[in-house]
């Protein structure tokens, strides 16, 4: 890709996001550290450096080997303005010559050094200036033929320091092949698990950068020796020609981009060639944490052949604790229908007081922010900085993806109990905020999962066996009775009498539907799941990571709540989530859409239906994955396609889609009437709109009355849309079971 489009791609995610240091910055973010005594922070100054310690050294001996390499022709350096690839060959020649003359100097101090280790630069053809790069942190711009040279050398002796993985920033506790579990809060001893299989790797230079893989305990919980580290160099690649684009003058660059390693004296012998670092059969270290993994289940993890799912992601530091209360709430009340179950959740930190792994050490403190941003993109926004930290989550529901569904009959089940399990966590107080085909799973017959079969749940219902009790309950416990109390408690005076009469009216007609809806739900489940108290579910919902809790949403409404933090997968958010820009808070109703987009996209990308599928089909698989306007039109176009039409048979549609069209043809039409009565509704509990009944009532009244309105519009819309969908598929049911599985699907 070209750097102009590369930089107008990545502008939003890096945008104000990107830092620049000093060389003494970067080389203590880069160095060997310890956590100092009593702190309980991760910034720069909280940890003591080797590169510190050795000040007095770096500051005689780098100078002394820059005026032995400072004449560049040695290493046949091309003329300023060459082109690109003219310069790697001398440049892989000087880092050569630079590791060699640290590596003696070092020897001389008889300084331990030579462990592995990457660093990434990027070389100014036109200046003849380099910096080096760690994640989203930078050096400034240094002069290779002035005293610049001095300092690439005082980074490379740096990095020479390193004797382990995690002076590396790398994650010592595990590799592509097993995985260190840590002691739990139970008492539970640290095990070393044999990663089986990757489910997903997701790369991101700014955000989660989400890793999933089943582990398990095959045979002993005896660590076994492993081998030590193996550097796998290659033959470097050069770039494709960088076209400037609209950056800054310091920046006007061809990015050739390299990376460096330095080696291990205890492995074998490589060629100094430019390589690419690999984890494979790097040595693990015992796993360390702050505090033993939080608990959130019941775990053996000395089982033979136990398995589980590990997740681990880099999480907003303020956000750390999001899905272990996600999954907590939901376990607070035993193993729910249709949802995961979670085990344990840790944080980790490096080993020999490094400190928790984490982002801060990378970045500036809010109140450095401006000193140390770099302007890499003009007219960028200037956001605070985002520390992030390597939480992991232990899972003991072990799903399938629905695109591998082998029937359509399953899929939809599957999506049934999946909107159960997610009014189960919507029960528990949290809006999952992120229904994806990732997020959405389901169990094959030989996995199936025991619960409790749904019902509405303490927290959100009273306990009890009746449902007029039940929702008796539910009315207690979302205060809806309650909301025309409290609105004849505000200063509402005068000629306001007669609209607060209206929203006394609106406030009683939400709380009858709320009513009516939980009636009306659980009447309907009797005949979707039976009257058993335990069965078996086959989809689910996962991944509460981007939740948030609807209880402190509403507790302290304006003071706490982002307007327009849209959170979810782009392909599945709500059209009205994608094309909001302010003043829009993601509801329940976008949720429930998102499950319509998620299974849109299930049935087109079903691995039976990729194989044998139209022309048709194939264009609507590239709009879904496109803009939402693509997407809206492509659905449109598949639900309302004539399959009884001969020219359309003649088309070849795959089985699913044949079969998923009525579907989602009735499914599509009551959303559309949801989202209808959602808009009018919500717009009745708008500020502005509540200001223009009341224009006297104060700032405060408002503030309160609001909310209220809200809160039992969000209750009602979850109920009536989870209860519709499942009438949908209980109309269908009959005719989706018929069809069996596809033809393709081995028996």
């Amino acid at each position: 890709m070209k750097q102009d489009a590369l930089k107008r791609a990545m502008r939003d995610d890096l945008g104000g996001h990107l830092w620049q240091y000093p060389i003494d910055i970067f080389t203590q973010i880069i160095s060997p550290r310890k956590l100092k005594h009593g702190v309980k922070s991760f910034y720069r100054e909280d940890f003591k450096f080797s590169v510190d310690a050795l000040k007095p050294f770096f500051t005689n001996t780098c100078p002394v080997i820059a005026e032995k390499l400072a004449d560049l022709t040695q290493f046949d350096w091309p003329a300023d303005g060459s082109e690109e690839q003219n310069y790697n060959e001398p440049f892989a020649k000087l880092l050569s010559c630079v590791t060699d003359e640290c590596q003696a100097a070092l020897d001389q101090l008889e300084v331990q050094h030579g462990y592995t280790g990457i660093i990434v630069s990027r070389h100014n053809r036109f200046y003849n200036k380099l910096s080096f790069v760690s994640g989203l942190s930078a050096t400034e711009a240094i002069g290779i033929k002035s005293d610049g040279l001095s300092q690439l050398i005082r980074v490379m002796m740096t990095i020479m320091l390193w004797k382990a993985p995690h002076h590396a920033g790398l994650n010592p506790f595990t590799n592509d092949h097993e995985i260190w579990l840590p002691k739990m809060a139970d008492g539970t001893e640290g095990v070393k698990y044999t990663i089986h299989s990757h489910l997903h790797e997701s790369t991101s230079v700014r955000g989660r950068g989400s890793t999933v893989n089943t582990i398990h305990n095959p045979s002993s919980t005896t660590p076994q020796p492993i081998q030590t580290y193996d550097l796998r160099s290659r033959t470097p690649t050069t770039r494709d020609h960088m076209a400037d684009a609209d950056v800054t003058e310091d920046d006007e660059d061809d990015a050739c981009e390299t990376k460096h390693s330095s080696w291990s004296s205890s492995a074998p012998e490589q060629a100094k060639v430019i390589g690419h670092y690999s984890m494979h059969n790097i040595e693990l270290c015992t796993i360390s944490t702050p505090n033993p993994a939080l608990m959130v289940g019941t775990l053996d993890l000395t089982t033979l052949d136990s398995k589980f799912i590990c997740k681990g992601q880099w999480v907003e530091d303020n956000r750390k604790n999001v899905e272990r209360g996600f999954y907590a709430a939901l376990q607070e009340f035993g193993r729910l229908f249709g949802t995961a179950e979670a085990v344990a959740s840790w944080a980790s930190s490096y080993p020999q007081d490094n400190g928790l792994i984490s982002t801060h050490i990378y970045l500036p403190k809010e109140n450095e922010a401006e000193r140390y941003r770099w302007k890499l993109f003009v007219n960028q926004p200037e956001p605070a900085p985002q520390p992030r930290v390597l939480i992991n989550l232990l899972l003991r529901t072990i799903g399938r993806s629905l695109l591998t569904a082998p029937s359509t009959s399953v899929l939809f089940e599957a999506v049934i109990h999946a909107h159960l399990g997610w009014l189960n966590a919507y029960q528990a107080g949290f809006l999952h905020r992120d229904i994806s085909v990732g997020n959405v799973l389901y169990l094959d017959n030989t996995n199936s999962e025991k619960s409790k079969t749904f019902a509405l749940t303490p927290g959100f219902l009273d306990a009890s066996k009746s449902v007029e009790d039940e929702v008796a309950g539910l009315l207690l416990k979302l205060d809806a009775t309650k909301i025309a109390q409290e609105l004849t408690g505000l200063s509402l005076v005068g000629t306001e009498v007669q609209a607060a009469e209206e929203v006394l009216d609106e406030a009683r007609v939400q709380a009858g539907q709320i009513l009516k809806e939980a009636q009306d739900l659980m009447a309907t489940l009797s005949s979707l799941l039976g009257n058993a108290d335990e069965m078996s579910f086959l989809g689910f919902i996962c991944d509460g990571d981007l939740a948030e809790d609807w209880r402190e949403l509403f507790n302290d409404f304006f003071a706490t709540t982002p307007l327009c933090d849209r959170s979810g997968t782009f392909e599945f958010m709500s059209d009205s989530l994608l094309r909001s820009r302010v003043d829009y808070l993601q509801a329940p109703m976008d949720d429930l859409e998102s499950f319509f987009h998620m299974t849109v996209w299930a049935v087109l990308w079903n691995h039976y239906a990729v194989d044998s599928s139209s022309e048709l089909e194939e264009e609507w698989r590239a709009a879904i994955t496109g803009q939402h306007i693509a997407r809206r039109g492509a659905t449109i176009a598949l639900i309302e396609t004539d399959f009884t039409s001969i020219s359309v048979r003649a088309e070849g549609f795959s089985s699913i889609v044949i079969q998923a069209i009525p579907v989602l043809a009735d499914w599509k039409t009551s959303l559309r009437e949801l989202r209808k009565d959602w808009n009018v509704i919500t717009f009745k509990c708008r500020r502005e709109h509540l200001r223009d009944l009341y224009p006297d009532a104060s700032e405060e009244d408002i503030n309160k009355l609001a909310p209220l309105l809200l809160r039992s519009h969000w209750h009602a819309c979850a109920l009536k849309g989870v209860h519709q969908v499942i009438k949908i598929y209980l109309e269908h049911k009959t005719e989706l079971h018929r069809h069996g599985n596809f033809p393709e699907v081995k028996k």
